[in-house]
């Protein structure tokens, strides 16, 4: 039998009307947030950015993603979690996307990212639930590598494939190309070591009679 309180209620809530109290009193809250990522000169990224708003009522959201002009060196040491919300005047809006309801996500996408872009990227939401705006905002740092290796890195990786590029000769050719190898120079230049080889190969047979 249905137990009943002093006005006469069950004494237990429908779910949807539960489900309804709990949207009610939930705090308007980010459900997803950019992370930090760090990618190379052209890949492609994908930042993701979801709101709910507080209750179950329909409310006018706004969401914007801003691109900050913040060295990344300044925030190198910073924690993530605990990071100050970064401020620069020089901000540049990227897009801006608005609805009717309680929530509402934004995923910003950049394609072939340059060097140019690394930086502090900016998820901002506005809630226009109450009579004052409410904003919100998430940040995350973008950190854009380099897809080939430095100049003297390059000169160093060429200068190693030249010196174990020389001839080899199978067999008893061993010795001669041994010989060869003491000439100055030798190792660093393979046009001079076939030419030193070839006249080798000349003089020998002269040599030997």
């Amino acid at each position: 039998m249905e137990q009943r309180n002093q006005l006469g209620a069950p004494g237990y809530l429908p779910p949807l009307l539960l489900h309804a109290l709990l949207l009610f009193v939930a705090d308007a809250t980010f459900t997803e947030v950019p992370k930090d990522v760090t990618v190379r000169e052209g890949d492609d990224i994908e930042m993701p950015c979801a709101f709910r708003a507080s209750g179950a009522t329909s409310y006018s959201l706004e969401i914007q993603w801003w691109y900050l002009r913040e060295l990344p060196h300044e925030l190198a040491l910073s924690v993530p979690g605990a990071r100050s919300k970064v401020t620069n005047k020089d901000a540049t809006k990227i897009s801006t996307v608005r609805v009717q309801g309680n929530d509402i996500s934004h995923r910003l996408r950049l394609s072939a990212v340059r060097a140019q872009d690394e930086g502090v990227y900016e998820c901002r939401v506005s809630d226009f639930s109450d009579d004052d705006t409410q904003e919100h905002r998430a940040q995350a740092l973008l950190r854009v590598l380099s897809r080939f290796p430095p100049p003297h890195m390059q000169a160093a990786e060429a200068v190693s494939h030249i010196q174990s590029s020389g001839p080899r000769r199978p067999g008893g050719g061993g010795s001669a190309n041994t010989h060869a190898r003491t000439g100055p120079g030798y190792s660093a230049d393979p046009l001079l070591s076939l030419l030193l080889l070839a006249l080798h190969k000349l003089l020998h047979p002269l040599l030997g009679h």
